[in-house]
C-alpha cells in the first residue's frame, strides 16, 4: 500500500492516510495519480479564492504504508 504527502513551498499540506477514510493505494502509479489530482482541486479552491500560486512550489512525497 501507497499513501501520499504533499507540500507547497517546503510546507506541509496533507498526508492522504490522514484524510477521511485514511486514503491508501495499491500501487505508486495510483498514489502519484490522486497526488495530482489533489493538487489540481487546490489550485481550483485557491483560484477562486484568488490567492497567488506557483504550482512548480508543489512537491510529492510517495511512501510505503
Amino acid at each position: 500500500m501507497y499513501k501520499y504527502i504533499l507540500y507547497y513551498d517546503g510546507g506541509f499540506l496533507c498526508d492522504s492516510s490522514e484524510l477521511n477514510d485514511g486514503y491508501t493505494f495499491e500501487t505508486e502509479k495510483e498514489a502519484k495519480q490522486e497526488a495530482e489530482t489533489e493538487i489540481d482541486n487546490r489550485i481550483l479552491y485557491w483560484e477562486l479564492e484568488e490567492v497567488e500560486y506557483d504550482r512548480e512550489l508543489f512537491s510529492i512525497k510517495i511512501e510505503v504504508v
